[in-house]
């Protein structure tokens, strides 16, 4: 319920005189030391994230989307975000901004797999920015008012947050994010789907036969 089992920052343990590894109970949400800069959110070694500060202020901004919205909603808004980005980068439609950071950390002969934790923490900004969008109940349904200045500004924000020059006429029927607005509407019915939709009513507003 919002608590995984990760590795403690090696430097925080040197901190308290201790030279083993240890892993501790922490939010779902964190994946930098921010005392020390370093990614510590999957287990494996440890990446010195000074070369990429945009990196280290996405833990923050991430912490900011749950006292904003909660921490439910900003998992399943993280999940949706982090589906949609990846399968952009497999298609190399992602923002070129990761590739500047993968630079910054690896220098210009750097290679990288999807689950590398240097391409996970050199995306993670944009994800974010993403899951911002995903999670605020007031842009996440723009799409669905059937205005178009509506659809235009949600789109305005996609590339704003992450994918720049991004278009709905060239982006194709298989885009992830055309097939999240497709099936957004059928996944309101799921029981664990967060957010209440413009003109839904309250449960408790809803009188039962």
């Amino acid at each position: 319920m919002g608590w995984t089992t990760q590795p403690v920052c090696t430097r925080c343990l040197a901190c308290l005189g201790i030279t083993t590894h240890a892993s501790h109970h922490a939010p779902v949400s964190t994946n930098i030391c921010l005392r020390h800069g370093r990614w510590i959110g999957r287990y494996g070694h440890q990446l010195e994230l000074h070369t990429v500060p945009e990196v280290i202020r996405a833990q923050r901004h991430h912490y900011n989307l749950i006292r904003r919205h909660g921490q439910r909603i900003v998992t399943y808004a993280m999940a949706e975000a982090t589906d949609i980005s990846f399968r952009w980068w497999d298609s190399d439609r992602f923002d070129r901004r990761w590739r500047r950071r993968m630079t910054a950390l690896g220098g210009p002969k750097w290679h990288a797999f999807k689950d590398d934790i240097e391409l996970v923490a050199c995306t993670y900004p944009d994800i974010v920015a993403l899951s911002g969008l995903f999670a605020s109940p007031h842009l996440r349904f723009l799409p669905f008012t059937g205005k178009g200045r509506d659809l235009r500004r949600f789109i305005r924000e996609v590339r704003d947050r992450a994918t720049t020059g991004y278009s709905l006429e060239t982006a194709g029927k298989r885009d992830p994010l055309i097939r999240w607005i497709e099936e957004e509407p059928s996944d309101r019915n799921l029981p664990f789907y967060p957010w209440r939709p413009p003109g839904r009513p309250a449960p408790e507003q809803v009188s039962v036969p």
